[in-house]
């Protein structure tokens, strides 16, 4: 209950900011250099005609609070040409953004006057950091989230070019998988919530708090050194420029898992599920971790507790009999429409005569999915042109999902050069599933097999950075950026329950079967629990060389030190042939009853069941009980500890020419120490150089060049002899501990052109050598398939990209609220097999089968595209989004299997948000318009299907009350 305490107090504070408006207005901004994109520090903003003014802080920003009316601003700085802003409107506790970029002054150029209106709401700074970045970067900007009507981070940077997403969550840059792409928050990397994934869980990030997303896809030695497809930079808001509190309201209806009656959901009830937290319900009982040494061979608790003299053994396997409450079977239940809830508010404020700027948020989001339609198969190689089927099943699934989050920032002036920031991001994100299947395993005998599977999921981050921003004007104007972090994450899964039995005719009729020789293991609860504790520092310096304040040196020092601990308990349920009654699947139940199942799983079929009356042998009979199957090799330990420390420099060797070099030494320490078995370790040191030119065409023109070495490295779950099963007839995931981390070299070479603020065309060539790539392996089995990354050799990737992003009112002026964005890839890829496959491709003398197949994960093209219509007197915005990626490699089978790809599947959504008064938006989204299968298909003529489902088409209304 601390937790909803916490909250309540937060709530509290958010009401508490709320206050009344002076009737005063803001004019804020921020003034940047139009060359570089640097905020410049020091530059004075000045009312003329009543002689008010203000300097820039380190951020580049200022405010200035002003009576209603209109003005003009003179915003100057040493060596720069003069800028005036004419018709300049400031409105009663309104805010009027001004951002501004300045140009060097020469004889020319001594003064630009132009309108406020020109110049109103043009994302200067992140436009002319993108253009004049050391590295090839793309962004998207608060304004551009908000119009696309995206809800956390995952969704917004799905516009981004060479971005996709995977699962919702896991962003992949250029085609690569999210091993291959680096998540941060304000410059710092995020971990993964989810340890089978190496990227984090951008989900979890709630738009609200975004004030931009950089993706940046050339490496300089300033970037980690696990920068391969990319990195997604967040930056979240610090200092508002004057208060705000928005509280909104959604929901949603879909099309397959909104107001169905026949939803299957976990049968457990707990007080806290509406949040998505388990209060205990799930957990495994007391009273059997108390003697789990005695479950650990519960046959010869059985066999004493028979004597009547053993009261203790008897009650002892009694009493764990019948602690697991939770129910082995789903229950069927109507379905609400989706719900969300988010609220924040900020302010800017003087404290000690200096800004303090905050701001807090809290949200709530509650979803259901549901798809009874879908497949699931496994096959494997029969011969030339031939298939064997292990298994074809039908499947139903349902999720409901729960995220509770909330995010807290302040930041402090304590002078123009010197800011502190303190944030804190918190998430909860629950999955309570369950999934049916049922059909054909050729391994069974029986001609119908279910497999049932029950989870409810709880992953946490916690994240807590402190970051400092100094500007030593006195001191050369060198630049300290620092950061401490500390960083807490977990995912817990209280009570798997896994469940699979046969029947002798189809469609579950006639008398089921649990015949452990056949299914692998008997009905179990497991019960697993992953907490990450991770420390991390960042130190960055950034001295200038000459008059020129581009030409820099820039060196720094990084820390992180995660630890992991992981543990999996299993209790498998024994059949104990009763003496009076038999508990057994094979005569208990009768055809076609179904409800027979329930009552197998009855409490009165566990532990005593016959007293030494009614057996007339003097002796307890005893039912169904448990055994401690935990296994010391799903019980680890983990440590990531990884330093890295680079310098470079950046230098204009000609007006025209820049080149940026340098090189970065990263050290990896990595271990995963298992209970039993043995332990995974990578532990080396790598020199990452980088080169990168800039040629600049003219001032709104580039030409890049770049080439630079990079790494990958595997997760602790992945070099853990941890073998994972999601469902008894499902792949199990091993770990493997001789995984090796993966070197990159990386070449570049983009061609941009920015024709004015907000517009861009650009095209880029790139090439990737990977060397020793991991790839996640599929082996079809008959008693059970397994999925197990390994290294290959090595690697490449090819591609081309291109963006275009322009109003259309060059076409018509009718036309000039209509924006249009689209990007594109196209990748060609190939990794080599393993030395074990191509000597078993040559013994089976298959010439069809190449020695190379697809670089994992990697789509041969994505279109992403876009068109905004912005309304701007109707305070009206509307959006249409379409993005798409081509078949990639989901899972490499060995030698003569087909292997396992994930097909194209077309997204297309619209948006619609109208502001009604000055407090009050009211939005519309359709997701999913298209609702295409989410497919898996084997590579083999025919292509018969590893996954298949949809999930519905979903429509969302919002109102949201506002003030700004």
């Amino acid at each position: 209950m601390k937790i909803v305490h916490n909250k309540a107090l937060i709530f509290i504070m958010l009401l508490c900011s709320f206050r009344v408006y002076a009737q005063q207005g803001t004019i804020s901004g921020k003034i940047v250099d139009a060359q570089t994109g640097e905020e410049l520090i020091g530059a004075t903003v000045q009312v003329e005609s009543i002689s008010v003014g203000t300097v820039t802080d380190i951020s580049g920003n200022y405010q200035l609070q002003l009576d209603p009316g209109t003005y003009t601003l003179t915003v100057s700085y040493i060596s720069y040409a003069n800028q005036k802003i004419e018709g300049v409107q400031v409105n009663a506790g309104k805010n009027q953004n001004i951002d501004v970029a300045l140009k060097e002054e020469n004889t020319e150029l001594q003064e630009v006057v132009v309108t406020a209106q020109a110049i109103r709401d043009n994302d200067v700074a992140l436009l002319q950091i993108q253009k004049n970045a050391l590295a090839v970067q793309d962004g998207i900007s608060a304004k551009e989230i908000q119009q696309l009507g995206s809800s956390n981070a995952a969704e917004s940077i799905k516009q981004v070019t060479g971005a996709s997403v995977e699962e919702g969550k896991y962003v992949v840059l250029r085609g690569l998988g999210d091993r291959y792409t680096i998540s941060q928050l304000n410059g710092v990397t995020l971990p993964s919530t989810d340890p089978y994934r190496n990227s984090t869980s951008l989900d979890l990030v709630p738009s609200d708090v975004v004030e931009n997303i950089v993706t940046v896809k050339t490496y300089t030695p300033d970037q980690p050194g696990n920068f391969t497809g990319g990195k997604v930079d967040i930056t979240t808001k610090s200092l508002p420029e004057e208060f705000f509190f928005n509280f909104g309201l959604s929901t949603t209806y879909n099309t397959q898992s909104s107001m169905i009656n026949d939803f299957i959901t976990d049968g457990a009830k707990g007080d806290l599920d509406a949040l998505g937290y388990d209060d205990g319900t799930r957990a495994i009982p007391d009273v059997v971790l108390e003697n789990r040494n005695e479950l650990a061979n519960p046959n010869r608790l059985e066999r004493l507790g028979r004597n009547p003299a053993n009261e203790a053994e008897r009650e002892i396997l009694n009493n764990t009999s019948r602690a697991f409450t939770t129910p082995f079977l789903a229950e069927e239940t109507s379905t609400p429409l989706n719900f969300g809830a988010n609220l924040s508010t900020g302010n800017r404020v003087k404290l000690f005569g200096k800004n303090l700027g905050y701001s807090v948020g809290l949200s709530y989001d509650r979803s259901y999915s549901y798809y009874g339609d879908g497949q699931y198969g496994i096959f494997f190689d029969g011969g030339v042109d031939q298939l064997v089927r292990e298994q074809t099943f039908g499947v139903r699934d349902g999720s409901k999902n729960t995220q509770v989050g909330a995010f807290a920032s302040a930041s402090y002036q304590l002078s123009s050069n010197n800011e502190l920031t303190l944030s804190y991001l918190y998430n909860h994100n629950n999955a309570e599933n369950v999934r049916i299947s049922g059909g054909i395993w050729r391994s069974v005998t029986a001609p119908y097999f279910e497999d049932r599977s029950t989870t409810f999921e709880e992953r946490e981050l916690s994240n807590i950075q402190l970051r400092g921003n100094h500007s030593l004007q006195n001191l050369a104007k060198i630049k300290l950026e620092w950061t401490l972090g500390y960083v807490q994450s977990s995912q817990d899964e209280p009570d798997v329950r896994l469940l699979g039995f046969t029947t002798n005719e189809a469609n579950r009729q006639g008398i089921f079967g649990l015949n452990q020789s056949e299914i692998g293991f008997l009905p179990s609860h497991f019960s697993r629990s992953l907490d990450d504790e991770q420390y991390n520092g960042q130190l960055d310096i950034t001295i200038p060389i000459t008059q020129k304040k581009d030409n820099q040196i820039k060196a720094g020092f990084s820390y992180s030190n995660k630890t992991r601990d992981f543990t999996e308990n299993i209790f498998s349920m024994i059949q104990q042939v009763g003496i009076s009654i038999n508990p057994d699947f094979t005569t208990f139940a009768e055809a076609g009853e179904d409800d027979d199942l329930s009552d197998f799983f009855a409490l009165e079929n566990f532990g005593v069941v016959n007293t030494p009356e009614s057996t007339g042998t003097g002796l307890y009979g005893f039912g169904n009980y448990y055994q401690d199957q935990t296994r010391g090799t799903n019980i680890y330990t983990g440590k990531e500890l990884i330093m890295g420390a680079y310098a470079m420099a950046a230098y204009n060797i000609t007006d025209k020419i820049k080149l940026i070099a340098g090189l970065r030494v990263e050290s990896t320490d990595f271990s995963a120490q298992p209970k039993e078995g043995a332990s995974g370790s990578i532990k080396t040191t790598d020199l990452l150089p980088a080169v990168n030119a800039i040629y600049k065409i003219n001032d709104n023109s580039n030409i890049r060049v770049a080439a630079s070495q990079t790494l990958a490295r595997p997760n602790l779950r992945e070099i853990a002899p941890f073998a994972s099963f999601s469902g008894i007839a499902y792949p199990i995931t091993l770990g493997n501990p001789d995984l090796d981390r993966t070197l990159v070299q990386n070449y570049d070479l983009r061609y941009e052109i920015y024709p004015k603020p907000g517009d861009i065309f650009a095209v880029s060539v790139y090439y990737k050598n990977f060397q020793n790539p991991i790839v996640l392996q599929l082996t079809p089995g008959t008693s059970s398939t397994e999925i197990r990354p390994v290294n290959v050799a090595s690697g490449r990737v090819a591609g081309a990209e291109v963006e275009f992003r322009k109003s259309l009112g060059f076409i018509s002026p009718a036309l000039e609220n209509l924006r249009f964005s689209i990007n594109g890839s196209i990748i060609d890829s190939e990794a080599e097999r393993t030395e074990q496959e191509l000597a078993v491709i040559k013994n089976a003398d298959r010439p069809n089968l190449k020695g190379t197949r697809p670089f994992q994960g990697q789509s041969p093209y994505i279109i992403n595209t876009s068109l905004f219509y912005n309304i701007t007197p109707l305070a009206w915005d509307n959006s249409l989004s379409f993005n798409i990626w081509g078949e990639r490699l989901a899972f490499a089978t060995p030698a003569l299997d087909p292997d396992v790809y994930e097909q194209p599947r077309p997204i297309l959504n619209f948006t619609s948000s109208k502001k009604l008064g000055d407090h009050y938006t009211v939005g519309f989204k359709a997701s999913n318009l298209l609702n295409p299968n989410f497919q898996k298909t084997y590579d083999f003529n025919g292509e018969p299907i590893y996954e298949s489902y949809t999930t519905g088409r979903s429509f969302s209304v919002s109102i949201s009350y506002g003030i700004n």
